[in-house]
């Protein structure tokens, strides 16, 4: 008798879909972020809130693995926002890590879009059908350093005669590298120079999305991007907070600033010091002429815009140059805004010339233009490929900016 009984527990253990794994979280991983606040493998919903890395910005970025799915099976992720004060006594508000959409994969490569989330208080519920035993959730499509050596050594195959090259190491002996190419051994002493960077913002991933779009454009044979590379040298960084990047932390708004706020004659990041030591040189060159920083804006702001200095305060050099990237941008760019923004929202000119492009403004040649790209995340082109269409609409904006010569004077515009 009890063999018998022994055989029906045997084929019963065989039978598919007898035995439930038991759902398991993890995030130790580059780029991981999650606190774990409940898992119920019968009712296959887990609840999980981003990690709170107290002085270390935003707690709104989260990335996390989990496994014991069952194949074909639905399961719920309820995202709650932290509840505690990242810095001093600031909470941050829940909508900057709640996303319309969250990222998933099932391989931490292919990234898509789950279904809206179902919003709840301070939180939002993504569901998701399992096509394999485990899964990878994120605030965004991760964009990681090893994402960025990826796609350096990609551009570098496409153009052989491209200079990788260290920034700089950060403050915890990180590489934040970058790639420089154009016209480098060209006849003309002096090319332009194109400075395009992305991530001082670490939890902003979309930024190197559009940067790695911008990039590939920029390498490759497309017509327009050749002519670009025949006249001007790129300097292009895909992350700046490496660091930040790297432990799944915000880095907006760090103790003691972040690295949008650290451009100044004493910066706390070792990466921002040499970005404005290769920006001098090249402008005590006569080398200089475009600044752009990529990032994303907050939640509500589901397009493409500029960030800029108040054109009613520059020079009438400076106001044609300005006018003439927005042109430009405009009749290429998807959903870009037609006016530039101001960040009327910094409390003061202090802070205010400490962030970059302000840096950037006030210390090169009066014709260079200093821009942020902001490009909106929380809408359904906040993906790989929809970050990336902005990137190549970028690069054709600056191939049209640059078909002329922003160096010329006035007098030769008219």
């Amino acid at each position: 008798m009890w063999k018998y009984m022994l055989l029906v527990l045997i084929f019963w253990l065989m039978k598919p879909g007898s035995v439930t794994a038991e759902l398991k979280i993890d995030a130790d991983f580059e780029g991981g972020s999650v606190e774990v606040v409940s898992i119920s493998d019968p009712d296959k919903t887990v609840i999980v809130k981003p990690a709170l890395k107290k002085g270390r910005g935003f707690p709104c970025w989260w990335y996390f693995r989990i496994e014991g799915l069952e194949t074909g099976q639905t399961y719920s992720v309820t995202v709650q926002s932290a509840s505690e004060a990242y810095r001093e006594s600031e909470i941050l508000s829940s909508r900057w890590a709640l996303p319309l959409q969250a990222a998933l994969s099932f391989d931490d490569k292919e990234w898509f879009q789950t279904s809206v989330g179902e919003p709840g208080e301070n939180s939002k519920t993504y569901q998701f059908e399992a096509k394999k035993e485990r899964a990878w959730l994120a605030w965004g499509p991760p964009f990681l350093p090893a994402t960025a050596e990826k796609l350096l050594e990609q551009a570098k195959e496409v153009l052989p005669d491209a200079e990788l090259f260290e920034l700089a190491e950060t403050r915890q002996q990180r590489s934040v590298k970058g790639i420089r190419f154009g016209a480098l051994e060209s006849s003309n002493s002096k090319p332009f120079g194109i400075w395009v960077q992305a991530r001082q913002h670490a939890w902003e991933a979309g930024g190197s999305w559009v940067g790695q779009g911008f990039l590939l454009w920029a390498v490759s044979d497309d017509p327009a991007a050749v002519a670009l590379r025949s006249k001007a040298v790129v300097h292009f960084i895909p992350i700046m907070d490496v660091d930040s990047v790297v432990e799944g932390a915000g880095g907006k708004n760090a103790f003691p600033r972040d690295h949008n706020r650290d451009w100044d004659d004493n910066p706390v990041y070792p990466e921002v010091r040499a970005a404005q030591e290769r920006i001098r040189y090249l402008d005590r060159q006569e080398r200089f002429d475009l600044y752009i920083d990529l990032h994303n804006p907050g939640s509500s702001e589901q397009d493409v815009y500029f960030f800029g200095p108040d054109l009613q305060k520059v020079s009438p050099l400076q106001l044609r140059n300005y006018q003439r990237l927005q042109e430009c941008a405009f009749g290429r760019i998807g959903k870009l805004r037609e006016e530039y923004r101001f960040p009327s929202y910094v409390k003061d000119n202090e802070e205010y010339n400490r962030m970059s492009g302000t840096w950037v403004k006030n210390h090169t040649a009066e014709h260079v233009v200093a821009v942020t790209l902001e490009t909106g995340w929380n809408r359904p082109e906040g993906t790989r490929q929809g970050y990336q269409q902005v990137g190549r609409e970028l690069g054709l904006s600056i191939s049209d900016y640059f078909s002329e010569n922003p160096r010329r004077s006035l007098a030769d515009s008219e």
